[in-house]
């Protein structure tokens, strides 16, 4: 038998709860190399998939900036909470592709979900494990825009969410959106890859007077994400109007950088080396020795990755499936080089690591590649 179907707005919260689950995922273990060679077929082809998806799925690394970052807007979120009656500034979060944001943010939504159904089960009398089963109280609302999109279809993600009526007219469209967040007891919202709006051209005055309404919504803290959006809403419109709006929102915008790791210094350098024993921690290979990545392979790693994280979990998570494959499990210099990697850092790869191979081991700015 089964229960009643979802709506999508359902689906949209049960999707991000996953997400959320998937942070802490179930450690497979270590197992000898007898161990995996007695498994049936099945427990093997779950355990290939548990581990697999420990490593792809791991926690935030705090970094020095990642962890600066996250405690900055820990200590902004907790603010905002403490005066409720007041409107807020927009938390931004910005920087290329590929560093770290959207990680940073989901972890941060994660960490408030857990406290305000706390909070609120407190108040309440219940147990917490009772908010987190019913929809009435939704503290914390987490949208990734899927592509580009009008103020409008914004506001329609987020009623979807909230399993909220949407209104006709784009007026209506607001009002709904924040009637929904306010019954919901939302108190955070994230919207992620913030760039997708377009803050530009004749919506450019709509979607800068969309992240004001929010801004405005007292007891709401919201936090923008989004690819180099400090320098998007830096630059000037030629529109007068539009301009004043996106001068308005700036002056009430807490802005977080976030950029790839970088080497130039020994500091710099034992950091990443840092981060990959992390990594390596997470990986369930039966023949990997220690230090076969933060010691033998950090700087390929390095010139591979150009120190983002998202390629540089790309590039792990696919040797570590291409080590399980083939039967090596273990990740060497051949399984790294047929490991594919995202286009934009592939692009001068060959050239990076064949500098390394022949000693010719310079500073690398990712910045300015």
């Amino acid at each position: 038998m089964t229960g009643p179907a979802l709506s999508r707005g359902g689906k949209m919260r049960r999707e991000w709860m996953r997400d959320v689950a998937q942070m802490n995922a179930m450690d497979p273990g270590h197992v000898s190399a007898e161990d995996l060679a007695a498994m049936t077929p099945l427990e093997r082809r779950r355990f290939d998939r548990a581990r697999r998806r420990f490593l792809k799925a791991g926690p935030l690394i705090f970094t020095s900036l990642a962890n600066d970052v996250f405690e900055q807007l820990q200590v902004a979120i907790k603010a905002d909470e403490a005066g409720s009656s007041e409107s807020n500034d927009m938390l931004l979060l910005s920087g290329p592709a590929g560093v770290g944001k959207s990680k940073i943010a989901n972890t941060l939504a994660a960490w408030w979900y857990y406290e305000c159904i706390h909070f609120e089960a407190d108040d309440r009398g219940v147990d917490p494990q009772s908010l987190m089963e019913f929809p009435d109280f939704v503290p914390v609302v987490r949208i990734s825009l899927p592509g580009a999109v009008t103020p409008r279809e914004l506001f329609e993600l987020i009623c979807e969410f909230l399993d909220a009526p949407i209104g006709v007219t784009i007026t209506n469209l607001r009002r709904a959106a924040e009637h929904a967040l306010r019954e919901a007891g939302t108190r955070l919202l994230v919207i992620d890859e913030v760039q997708a709006l377009r803050f530009e051209g004749k919506s450019s005055r709509d979607t800068h007077n969309t992240l004001r309404h929010f801004v405005n919504m007292s007891g709401l803290t919201f936090v923008a994400v989004g690819h180099m959006m400090v320098e998007i809403l830096d630059k000037p419109l030629d529109d007068d109007q539009a301009d004043k709006t996106r001068v308005m929102l700036l002056e009430r915008t807490t802005s977080f950088q976030v950029g790839p790791l970088l080497h130039g210094t020994e500091e710099r350098w034992n950091e990443w080396v840092d981060v990959l024993e992390i990594l390596e921690e997470r990986f369930r290979l039966v023949a990997a020795e220690p230090g076969w990545l933060s010691d033998t392979h950090a700087a390929y790693v390095y010139q591979t990755t150009l120190g983002y994280f998202k390629p540089l979990i790309s590039l792990l998570s696919r040797a570590n499936a291409l080590a399980i494959d083939t039967g090596k499990e273990a990740v060497d210099r051949d399984i790294l080089d047929r490991s594919p990697i995202e286009r934009g850092k592939a692009v001068g790869r060959t050239r990076r690591v064949e500098m390394l191979d022949r000693g010719l081991w310079q500073f690398i700015d990712p910045r300015n590649i």
